[in-house]
């Protein structure tokens, strides 16, 4: 049987605001992915983790490596489209989405 872990926390908006932004530039061939802040926070939390050496003692209890599989859930889609656009692509972005 596989082992399953669970991650429960509480962060700041620049999180989401990443997780955002991650989803909203896929790499290669993944498909873009219009998120909310809500829908946002797990990917974002995911990224935060991985590039910071702080959260090393999570990653080492949670026993992700190479080999884990992450299952991230969003439940939120894009809401208020002009600020999706400000946390996308700037401040004085003109971007039609």
């Amino acid at each position: 049987m596989n082992r399953i872990n669970f991650f429960l926390n509480s962060h700041d908006d620049y999180i989401a605001i990443n997780g955002i932004r991650i989803l909203a530039n896929p790499l290669h061939d993944d498909p873009k992915v219009i998120s909310g802040e809500s829908g946002a926070i797990g990917l974002g939390l995911v990224a935060s983790i991985f590039q910071n050496e702080i959260y090393k003692e999570i990653i080492n209890k949670l026993e992700i490596n190479g080999d884990s599989r992450l299952l991230v859930i969003s439940t939120e889609g894009n809401t208020d489209p002009e600020n999706y656009r400000k946390l996308v692509y700037g401040e004085n972005s003109s971007t039609k989405l």
